[in-house]
């Protein structure tokens, strides 16, 4: 009589979540389950995703995977990706931040970059993300609403065929057209980043216009009244310099050495070389001397718009750097 097989061992395929063999590599993704195998792939994780229909569950990876991709024709500008830069949110690579860069396009405006670039030189976009795989990109939550719980409360059924299963309503946060934009994307950023200094430009001039009145009030009071001018003494009274050569050389002698002009102070071209160099590095120490240099430039008038936003860039990776680390 023969003897009954083995039972065969099933798991859950931990790169794809698919039922498989326990003795052979997954029949839904091909990873294989021994100890190296998950190591190197758990390398390889990351916190970019790229849609891919035929395979949706697989873990995401890490940019320099997205660079490879890139490399190999695999992602296009039309492929929908997400990650750290898009906030974990879907949308096309041409317009997530730091990957449409290695395109050679701006992710704001479409115009043309180079690698390495900064800013765009046409919007004044960063163009500089954080690569650290550990990162997601989340935003610290806002407290609108608590979540609800009656979702969490129902079991997740697994099953073959969805039947009956009707499409997700369309995303709020933004429509996914592929026809050319009628405004592009930088203009209205500038637009709406513009109102509210248009609103201060406006309080300044009337504040302004109001000291200025009450000040031409005060000297026209104080000039309409008559002052009683001292009569000369002859105490009082100074007698006139005697003229000649050797007053007029006394005079010379003591007439004041011009000043040596003080040396003109940083500009915003002689330091954006040594303040990009620290934004590059990225740790808490750089970004705190590209502040400070920031800083002392804004102190002397020398802070243009594209210094404007690199300070804003850096404040904003520092306070992301505090809320990552709350020992900071």
């Amino acid at each position: 009589m023969p003897e009954p097989a083995a039972p065969v061992r099933r798991t859950v395929c931990p790169y794809c979540g698919a039922f498989a063999r326990a003795d052979q590599p997954c029949g839904s993704c091909g990873g294989r389950f021994d100890a190296l195998s998950r190591r190197a792939s758990q390398d390889e994780m990351g916190p970019w995703f790229v849609r891919d229909q035929a395979r949706p569950h697989m873990p995401g990876c890490r940019f320099e995977t997205i660079e490879r991709m890139i490399e190999r024709g695999v992602i296009t500008p039309d492929t929908v990706v997400r990650g750290p830069s898009t906030n974990q949110f879907w949308t096309l690579a041409r317009w997530a931040p730091g990957i449409a860069e290695l395109f050679g396009m701006c992710h704001a405006c479409g115009s043309a970059v180079r690698p390495g670039q900064f800013l765009c030189s046409n919007c004044s976009s960063p163009l500089t993300i954080d690569r650290d795989r550990q990162h997601l990109g989340l935003l610290p939550p806002s407290g609108l609403r608590e979540p609800t719980t009656a979702a969490l409360d129902r079991p997740v059924v697994h099953t073959e065929s969805p039947v009956g299963l009707q499409p997700p309503a369309p995303d709020a946060f933004q429509s996914v057209d592929l026809e050319p934009e009628s405004e592009p994307r930088g203009a209205a950023r500038a637009r709406r980043s513009g109102m509210p200094v248009l609103a201060i430009a406006a309080i300044v001039t009337v504040l302004l216009l109001a000291a200025a009145a009450g000040w031409t009030k005060d000297l026209w009071l104080s000039t309409s009244e008559p002052r009683a001018e001292a009569a000369p003494t002859a105490e009082s009274a100074v007698p006139a310099p005697a003229t000649g050569p050797e007053t007029e050389s006394a005079v010379a002698d003591l007439a004041p050495e011009p000043e040596a002009s003080e040396p003109a102070g940083p500009t915003w071209a002689s330091e954006r070389p040594r303040i990009e160099a620290l934004i590059a590095i990225g740790d808490r120490a750089s970004l705190e001397a590209a502040r400070d240099a920031l800083l002392a430039l804004e102190s002397t008038g020398e802070l243009g718009e594209e210094a404007s936003l690199a300070l804003e860039t850096v404040q904003r990776e520092l306070v992301r750097l505090r809320l990552r680390d709350p020992g900071i």
